[in-house]
């Protein structure tokens, strides 16, 4: 075995993840029984875990054996990335010691860096040098099972001439080679530096880091699709703090159960447990409206509800709560709905009578409700400015689609169509963040996408 013949000399590091939790967990154990001196876990392939779903999957690893674990991500080959503030999560357990970076991405290696006391390797031979500069550790090196002497030597060198940060140690060879890998790896993609976000844990507890207050979120609804990717987006934020998880009234959980440090809350409890001051994030069901008024009411919390299918009665609780409370209702958080919305008023006013307009809306086929709330919303606005009877909506529901809105505007003549497209889910929230911003500095009133929008470029 791997372990006989090294003999002691090296470290025997077993790969042993899977996509399959319990599968891992058992691969681990072998490689404890048979020697290994630690184990190198891949991030699941093929079925995409979302990030909370990471915490819990290599979490369970590391509490069923007890042998040194590296994290091992590799965005391009599993199709899932391990975030900065995953990792740090997972830097709790005492059994996690490392993480072989392999995303490509300097400015995620630094955030790693800085975030948590892991040992960071590098897990791209291409960019070694520059993730030696940012102070990684070392290497878990591929071109070094095909050149082990000169692939060993190079990194070696590095550690025995005392390079630091910033500096390849040697006559300058090096040094230009980081310079190139570290060039081609911006190259790669300009827009690289939006697409993972920043986890600052060194600035203090409640304050960003120019030490301006954080902004405490609630999410409602956090066990829904939604609302883990609300937690997720909050968690990433430099000014926001996720403060609560809230459920359904009886369903609460203890910490490191459904989340690594906070509990799941009832509903029931929600107002005793909510600091006050907040910001609730509500993505649940219309018929938890009333609970979640009350512990707003109760907290002084503001409200951003993006849950849909009310009734006219809780539509009218829901604007007399604005009357002394500041809430953001829509339901879409996606940049290109309000946009949408803003253009659909300026074709109801341009558009000569003969022009008759229908609706169709594509959802997956696990949502509920017909038409979806989004369409509701735009053809409520389309018949304000147009009146009449409202235009005809079509609901489809099918497959997997995340969502899509189509209008069409025709008479004899000619046909006109305004489209919008969500390509996933986050597209939902790319607005939720400035709704809970914008709504964060006011008192009161009821608002929309329109007015954050604006609110966002003022």
């Amino acid at each position: 075995s791997c372990v006989e013949i090294a003999a002691g000399r090296c470290a025997v590091v077993a790969g042993s993840g899977t996509n399959v939790t319990t599968g891992s967990i058992e691969l681990t154990r072998l490689a404890k029984e048979w020697g290994a001196d630690a184990a190198m876990l891949i991030t699941p392939y093929y079925n995409k875990p979302q990030q909370h779903g990471l915490i819990a999957h290599y979490a369970a690893i590391a509490r069923a054996v007890d042998i040194p674990q590296i994290l091992y991500n590799v965005p391009g080959r599993t199709a899932v990335n391990l975030m900065p503030q995953t990792i740090a999560a997972l830097a709790a357990e005492p059994n996690i010691v490392a993480v072989k970076e392999a995303s490509g991405d300097l400015d995620q290696v630094e955030t790693i860096i800085g975030c948590c006391d892991l040992k960071v390797f590098s897990g791209d031979d291409g960019l070694n040098f520059p993730i030696f500069g940012l102070g990684a550790h070392g290497a878990i090196s591929v071109v070094s099972n095909l050149l082990p002497r000169s692939g060993g030597e190079s990194l070696f060198h590095r550690e025995q001439s005392g390079a630091g940060p910033g500096d390849a140690g040697d006559d300058g060879t090096l040094r230009r080679r980081a310079a190139a890998a570290a060039g081609s790896a911006r190259c790669r993609d300009p827009g690289h530096a939006g697409r993972f976000p920043r986890f600052h844990p060194g600035r203090s507890a409640g304050r960003g880091n120019g030490g301006e207050p954080m902004i405490p979120v609630i999410v409602h609804g956090a066990e829904g699709r939604m609302g883990r990717l609300v937690a997720e987006l909050v968690a990433a934020a430099d000014d926001l703090e996720l403060a609560a998880l809230i459920t359904e009234p009886g369903r609460g959980r203890p910490a490191g159960d459904f989340h690594p440090t906070l509990p799941l809350i009832g509903q029931d409890r929600m107002a005793e447990s909510i600091p006050s001051g907040g910001v609730i994030v509500d993505f649940s069901l219309a018929a938890a409206l009333g609970g979640v008024l009350a512990a707003a009411a109760a907290t002084g919390s503001r409200l951003v509800c993006g849950t849909t299918g009310h009734d006219e009665a809780q539509l009218e609780a829901l604007a007399a709560h604005a009357r002394s409370n500041a809430v953001v209702m829509a339901a879409n958080f996606s940049v290109g709905i309000p946009v949408m919305k803003m253009l659909l008023d300026r074709l109801a006013e341009l558009l000569p009578g003969e022009f008759m307009a229908e609706q169709v809306e594509i959802h997956h086929r696990h949502k509920k409700d017909r038409p979806s709330g989004t369409a509701a919303q735009l053809s409520a606005a389309w018949t304000a400015i147009r009146g009449g009877e409202p235009a005809p909506t079509h609901s489809i529901r099918v497959g997997g689609v995340i969502g899509e809105h189509r209008w069409i505007f025709s008479d004899d003549e000619e046909t006109i169509e305004l489209t919008h497209r969500a390509h996933s889910r986050r597209a939902f929230l790319r607005g939720l963040a400035p709704a809970i911003r914008f709504v964060a500095d006011r008192s009161s009133g009821l608002y929309g996408m329109e007015e954050v929008l604006a609110g966002s470029r003022a």
